[in-house]
């Protein structure tokens, strides 16, 4: 029913969730405040750390995001392409409830601003960022 122009590529994937804190990582749906996720393939899925969070969408939809479950007064907000790992930097945000618009094949990435898990000027999500440090992975 939904065919994919181009395949989602693992890697970029991959890069995303090594770049941010893995094992402080929760599913949780209550990120999305806004009635009517859907269901199956219509269904945004959220996942969060405590600095950060992330909202794929696999058919493209408008979501409401709580930004108040993630740390920080002050939100910054990238769009990333599944497909060949490109940011598409969308600005700061305040601490509170936003609707975004999410692309099909895409993540939402909403980091505390205080934190520098991925660059304000960064175009790809294989870049500077902490994957390119020496990390304890069992923290």
């Amino acid at each position: 029913m939904y065919a994919l122009a181009r395949p989602v590529n693992g890697t970029y994937l991959k890069a995303l969730m090594l770049s941010l804190p893995f094992f402080e990582r929760l599913p949780d749906q209550s990120v999305i405040y806004k009635k009517g996720n859907g269901e199956k393939y219509e269904r945004a899925a959220c996942t969060r750390g405590k600095d950060y969070l992330l909202v794929y969408s696999y058919t493209g939809k408008r979501v409401g995001i709580d930004l108040a479950k993630i740390s920080g007064r002050c939100k910054r907000v990238w769009l990333m392409d599944t497909r060949d790992g490109s940011l598409a930097y969308k600005g700061e945000y305040a601490d509170g409830k936003e609707m975004f618009d999410i692309p099909a094949e895409n993540v939402l990435i909403a980091v505390d601003d205080s934190k520098g898990y991925v660059g304000v000027s960064q175009d790809n999500i294989i870049g500077k960022t902490v994957t390119n440090i020496n990390k304890d992975l069992t923290e």
